[in-house]
């Protein structure tokens, strides 16, 4: 292949790849506006400027579209966790960095949802299905128990040891627990509930010690 040719090949995928772009821009902004079931295939190409029948060179499906949203999203989250992770860690008292990094984690992943209320209703609101040929959720694909295991400190007890299994329990029932207070917050927020933070630190000084 000649220059000419790699130079035009080159142009053709940077357009592929920005054409793909301006498609997941497009699907965030209508999916944040008007909410993933109420938006077609037909509105995200017609914001992103694309022909209906060209979104399928780039997705499968609406549904893999937003799997990948939920992919940035998440990375986000972990990205900011792992900062205060471990910020925490350097800070805390010799032998208490376990305790440390897991009380950072679940208060960074509290506060990154908390700032982020049209993303927690994208992850959290949207039931995740399996359509034609799928086998995996995305929970599955994506790794999601190993990337919250390993941010949680679960690697700190030894695989399958009581431990270990201690500590899951711990982490799960606080994640679920976080999950909830972010959930009535956002969603129900004319109820007289007491401040985000409040609760936030009540609920943390209960699930962790």
């Amino acid at each position: 292949m000649d220059g000419a040719a790699r130079r035009q090949g080159a142009r053709r995928e940077e357009a592929r790849d920005e054409a793909r772009e301006r498609i997941i821009e497009a699907a965030r902004r209508l999916f944040t506006a008007d909410g993933y079931p109420a938006v077609s295939i037909r509105r995200i190409m017609g914001e992103a400027g694309g022909a209906t029948m060209s979104f399928y060179t780039y997705f499968e499906s609406k549904q893999a579209l937003l799997r990948v949203l939920w992919g940035d999203i998440l990375d986000e989250m972990f990205e900011v966790s792992a900062a205060a992770v471990e910020q925490a860690a350097r800070d805390a008292p010799a032998g208490a960095e376990a305790v440390a990094r897991r009380r950072a984690f679940l208060r960074a992943y509290a506060q990154f949802w908390w700032a982020n209320a049209d993303k927690f209703r994208l992850v959290f609101l949207v039931e995740d299905r399996l359509e034609s040929g799928q086998d995996s959720f995305y929970v599955d694909t994506a790794r999601i128990y190993e990337r919250f295991s390993a941010a949680g400190g679960l690697g700190d007890a030894a695989p399958d040891s009581p431990e270990a299994k201690a500590l899951e329990l711990q982490l799960q029932t606080a994640l679920a627990s976080i999950t909830g207070l972010l959930l009535i917050h956002i969603t129900i927020s004319e109820y007289p509930w007491r401040a985000f933070d409040e609760m936030l630190d009540e609920m943390l000084a209960r699930l962790t010690g």
